[in-house]
């Protein structure tokens, strides 16, 4: 028998031979594809022409109602418009007159206003009416009342009143806007006492210290803050006096030891350009453990200033990120905006689409915004508390 060789590898697959000629047909017609979708897209679009014929041939002929053909044709048949006019109202004597009353006092003023500037351009006649007012007026003394003048016409009465209380409401209303717009009220609101009584003297009396324990308005107790204070939140507020506190007076008797904690607070409301905290303390609490309720005793910096001076965050990063973001959306929408002629329903869509994307980007920019600012304080910031009412403090015995 023949000997036989067993293959011991398999054979290669072989290759799949690719007709060059199809793929470069593909690629050819995926290229011209491609070319003209960008000529389409950035191709200005023309807008639909509509036809007169297509135009005329929807419109259906207008359907005229019989009572309009019966109407005139123009204006020269008087008799004919007249019957389809509302019937004339007649107006009641009663109107008629005040109507009648209202030209009378208008002429009236015409007259009088001619006759006033007649008198500024005449010496003799403004002379003339001065004697006039002179006469007609009542002596008046010390101690004594003018005698009443008898009462003017209806007419006259009338037009005086007018004349006054137009020009009374001239100055005032020019008057409020002087002083809205230098803020006069508030400044005399400032310095007006808070009971305003009618007399020249000073109401209040002298007052003499009625302890020799007393620490009287006006005393600094210099602090230093315990806690920080950061305005996001509202809070409490911990601070401890610096040096000891004596009496006013004479400046021998220990009332607040130096280490007395202060109990108070901060108020969170921070607006936009602001840079100084508000802090008011209502406690103090000796190293013996007595202590003393305060009425809002407010902190100061070392050099007088009301508030405490801190560390603003007005959080530009978020209003920056948040602008720079509406921005992003908002081109989407102005070009969606500036193709919008004879667009598709798809097209539509997408349009509705970047519009509220641009209009939750404009909500984002109003948010960060809005944001309150918020001011820092670190622990350990010194500064000093002013006393607004006098105090008496029993003397401090350290044992």
């Amino acid at each position: 028998m023949p000997n036989k060789s067993i293959p011991i590898r398999a054979k290669k697959p072989m290759p799949a031979q690719v007709n060059r000629v199809w793929i470069i047909l593909g690629l050819t017609l995926i290229g011209m594809l491609l070319f003209w979708v960008m000529v389409t897209a950035f191709s200005p679009k023309k807008s639909l022409q509509i036809t007169n014929s297509a135009t005329t041939a929807k419109i259906l002929p207008p359907i005229i109602s019989p009572a309009l053909n019966q109407l005139p044709s123009d204006y020269q048949d008087a008799k004919t418009i007249e019957q389809y006019l509302q019937p004339r109202q007649t107006i009641p004597p009663e109107v008629q007159n005040e109507l009648d009353q209202l030209h009378s006092q208008e002429n009236d003023l015409q007259s009088q206003l001619a006759s006033m500037q007649q008198s500024k351009t005449d010496p003799a006649a403004q002379s003339n009416i001065k004697q006039q007012e002179a006469s007609a007026s009542g002596l008046f003394f010390p101690g004594t009342a003018p005698s009443e003048k008898p009462q003017a016409p209806t007419g006259q009465s009338s037009d005086s009143s007018t004349k006054s209380s137009s020009s009374a409401s001239g100055d005032s209303s020019s008057k409020f806007n002087y002083i809205q717009q230098n803020m006069q009220k508030q400044k005399l609101d400032f310095i007006k006492p808070d009971n305003e009584l009618e007399d020249i003297y000073n109401p209040h009396q002298l007052q003499t210290p009625i302890s020799p324990y007393e620490i009287q308005a006006g005393t600094l107790v210099p602090s230093v803050l315990i806690t920080g204070i950061e305005s996001s939140l509202p809070g409490e507020v911990i601070s401890q006096t610096r040096q000891d506190i004596f009496d006013t007076v004479t400046g021998r008797f220990l009332l607040i030891p130096k280490g007395s904690k202060l109990l108070g607070e901060y108020q969170s409301e921070i607006s936009y350009g602001q840079a100084r905290a508000l802090v008011v303390f209502n406690r103090i609490i000796r190293p013996d453990g007595s202590s003393i309720l305060l009425s809002k005793f407010t902190g100061a910096d070392l050099q007088g200033e009301s508030g405490m001076q801190g560390n603003v965050n007005n959080h530009w990063g978020r209003v920056i990120g948040a602008a720079t973001l509406s921005t992003i959306l908002s081109m989407g929408a102005g070009i969606s905006a500036y193709q919008q002629t004879n667009n598709t329903a798809t097209q539509n869509a997408v349009a509705g689409a970047s519009n509220g994307i641009s209009q939750a980007g404009e909500n984002l920019t109003n948010r960060a915004i809005d944001i309150q600012p918020v001011l820092s304080i670190p622990a350990g910031y010194q500064f000093n508390i002013i006393v607004n009412k006098d105090m008496i403090i029993p003397p401090y015995a350290n044992d």
